[in-house]
């Protein structure tokens, strides 16, 4: 019996570990919303980045940067991201 709830309990533990990819598509994708803000005008600027693969994407689109890279530019460029 203790067995059988081992294999069991194992089962379970593996099933939740592989699935947990599904829960966003199977697709690692973080992102951040970066704002820079004109204080003449008052207008800003906001983009939203992510991170796909370790790429920057920006607005949906690729950058051909690192995701780490980009973000370091773009906050020292003056954006503020969260």
């Amino acid at each position: 019996m203790k067995k059988l709830l081992f294999c069991l309990s194992v089962t379970a533990a593996l099933t939740l570990i592989a699935c947990s990819d599904d829960d966003n598509g199977g697709n690692a994708q973080n992102c951040v919303t970066c704002t820079l803000t004109d204080s003449d005008t008052g207008q800003s600027d906001v983009q939203q980045v992510c991170n796909q693969d370790g790429n920057a994407y920006v607005n949906n689109t690729n950058t051909g940067t690192s995701y780490t890279d980009y973000i370091s530019l773009t906050v020292s460029a003056g954006y503020v991201c969260n």
